[in-house]
């Protein structure tokens, strides 16, 4: 007779070291200045880097910090690391293009750190960016070398002083395969 637990040992994801020592990469999205509005300014945020690091080194995870990012710089930095083309455009930054997914990752974590609130962040040209939609980047038909591996993604969102928030959970149809 077979267990949930079964199951799981069965079934679970393989986690070797690619050829750089890492199971994959942890993508670490912090804003701590956002324009115009210095009272918003997270003067802890760069405790909050080291932490985070130090954590994807324990998972054995590639850490790639991305620091003060408008709405617009998040879709590409997001979309050229789902997705990468061949070879690096000249517009990509070498940055950008370390951290793109590759075929022997076996996982991604994701890190967002800023204010927000019950369903977005804030960017550093202070839009609002839906939770939902840094899944979407990892989704198979976008980033298809993460088709069935696991995909974390952390979301530590200070509210804005008077807004009152209450979390916020993302499920996807393919991690709940």
């Amino acid at each position: 007779m077979s267990t949930n637990l079964d199951y799981f040992e069965t079934s679970r994801y393989p986690m070797e070291l690619n050829s750089e020592g890492f199971v994959g990469n942890f993508l670490i999205f912090v804003n701590r200045r956002f324009t115009g509005r210095e009272s918003l300014t997270r003067h802890g945020a760069l405790n909050e880097v080291r932490n985070l690091k130090k954590f994807a080194g324990m998972l054995s995870l590639k850490p790639h910090v991305f620091l003060d990012l408008s709405k617009r710089e998040l879709q590409k930095t997001l979309a050229y690391i789902a997705n990468p083309p061949k070879d690096r455009p000249n517009h990509v930054s070498e940055e950008i293009w370390n951290a793109r997914i590759k075929p022997d990752h076996k996982t991604i974590f994701v890190a967002i750190v800023s204010h927000g609130n019950t369903d977005s962040f804030l960017t550093s040209d202070l839009e609002n960016f839906r939770d939902t939609d840094i899944d979407s980047y990892l989704d198979e038909d976008i980033c298809p070398l993460m088709k069935g591996k696991p995909k974390i993604i952390f979301l530590n969102k200070c509210r804005i002083k008077g807004e009152i928030t209450h979390g916020t959970t993302v499920f996807n149809s393919d991690t709940m395969r």
